[in-house]
């Protein structure tokens, strides 16, 4: 059998085997294959019957390839082929191949292994993704369970989107009372309910908030119970209050205390995660981030502010370029736009459609690259000016009695800082990182709660 199996070996004329992936027993192997018809690259899986292996697991098996092979999701692995291989060919045991799509990237296993370090709007984004494809599972008829969901089965693509893979534990049928199934699931992740085998919708959703725990924390959710009892995390990491109530709701021990369907947990994560309100009570004093070109001044009594535009902060971001060349380059773009652009198009082109997008293109770039915020305040007032030029100024004045609360709110993937205040919100930067946001946000609420001088 181990001669069987080796690299570059070809199976059923067409998939050549490449790197393998993963093994789990004498007879399962995954191996990274190129499918030489399609020219792709693929997932195979493979499974040897033989007298080791129990009827359960070839059952196991087929119902994967069976479930893929309905199911059409962008984030789910799509079916490819499913083949056998006669005993006779195959070192005497029958082997069965399952061939899917390859999904390139790492899991987020591979990803902790290495020492990342998964921040709270990582996290939620995680979540998002993954209950949108849950949605999508629990409300096909019959509904479909993963039953196994971990850090290891989930995989951060290159493009920045979580994937679901590895439905061998997938049960395609509604659990009832009185009905066996077979007990699969990983320690730690796996609720209880599902090792009485009788998985339900919010099976999934426990194994998710167990991986998500696990993404915080670092430390394997086996770890954080103890006789049964629910995941405690809360003394290992300081998340925002809602979501970790969110959290310890998925990760209930009775399943009926849980989130029932994954459109409700989506529901109410998205209540819990649009803003993320910090207060200086929270954060021991945080030291502004070395990389970041935000430029904090303060006294007792006078506090400065000044956020450089979303392009320029984007380039002068750590391990991007440095200021001064990114002005350069900005300046350069400038002259191509207002000069070049204009003295390559024919006199005759040059009309009202070709002006105004010019000028309309023109002034995006200069808001792009060009507008900053700055912010003034004394003991009274506010001062917050959104500025290109100082003719192209928009400016906003305020009491400080009137400001609320300032809270980071996230934008995609970047944040930008807003202030809550009794009229509405004002927003004073964007395209900033969680670490800048955290630092600003309480840098601004500290000023505002200390004393003023005599």
């Amino acid at each position: 059998m181990r001669a069987m199996l080796q690299e570059n070996q070809v199976l059923q004329e067409r998939y050549q085997l490449r790197t393998r992936l993963g093994q789990t027993g004498a007879g399962r192997q995954t191996w990274l294959t190129a499918d030489l018809q399609a020219r792709e690259l693929v997932v195979l899986k493979l499974l040897a019957f033989g007298p080791h292996l129990q009827w359960e697991e070839l059952r196991l098996f087929e119902r994967e390839a069976e479930v893929l092979r309905a199911l059409d999701h962008p984030r789910i692995p799509s079916y490819r082929d499913y083949f056998a291989l006669d005993a006779e060919v195959s070192g005497g045991l029958t082997w069965f191949g399952l061939v899917q799509s390859y999904i390139p990237g790492a899991s987020l296993q591979n990803m902790l292994d290495a020492g990342k370090h998964f921040l709270p709007w990582q996290v939620k984004q995680i979540a998002t993704d993954v209950l949108r494809i849950l949605i999508y599972l629990h409300e096909l008829c019959p509904p479909v369970l993963h039953r196994d969901i971990k850090p290891s089965n989930l995989i951060w693509g290159e493009d920045d989107r979580v994937y679901l893979v590895d439905f061998g534990a997938v049960q395609a049928k509604a659990a009832v009372t009185g009905v066996t199934f077979t007990v699969v699931g990983t320690g730690g992740y796996a609720p209880l309910e599902q090792f009485w085998e009788r998985a339900l919708p919010a099976s999934d959703l426990y194994a998710l908030g167990a991986t998500l725990i696990h993404l915080l924390t670092g430390v394997p959710p086996i770890d954080l119970t103890a006789n049964g009892t629910r995941i405690r995390f809360r003394d290992r990491l300081e998340v925002e209050p809602r979501f970790a109530l969110w959290l310890e709701t998925a990760t209930e021990v009775e399943n009926d205390n849980r989130y029932a369907k994954a459109r409700d947990a989506l529901e109410a994560l998205q209540s819990c995660a649009t803003d993320s309100p910090l207060t200086a009570s929270h954060h021991d004093p945080l030291p502004a981030p070395s990389y970041s070109p935000i430029v904090c001044r303060q006294t007792r009594d006078r506090l400065e502010v000044c956020i450089p535009s979303p392009g320029l902060h984007r380039l002068m971001r750590v391990g991007t370029i440095p200021g001064g060349i990114a002005l350069t380059f900005v300046a350069w773009l400038m002259v191509v736009i207002l000069i070049y652009i204009p003295a390559s198009v024919p006199f005759a082109s040059f009309a009202v459609p070709f002006t105004v997008i010019w000028v309309w293109g023109l002034w995006k770039l200069l808001e792009y690259f060009c507008e900053r915020t700055q912010i003034v305040a004394d003991r009274s007032r506010l001062h917050l000016r959104h500025f290109i030029l100082p003719i192209f100024a928009r400016k906003r004045e305020l009491a400080l009695d009137s400001i609320l609360e300032v809270v980071m709110r996230q934008q995609g993937g970047t944040f930008d800082v807003c202030l809550r205040c009794r009229d509405g919100n004002i927003g004073l930067g964007v395209a900033l990182d969680e670490e800048e946001s955290v630092w600003l946000v309480q840098k601004i609420q500290e000023w505002l709660r200390s004393p003023s001088s005599p």
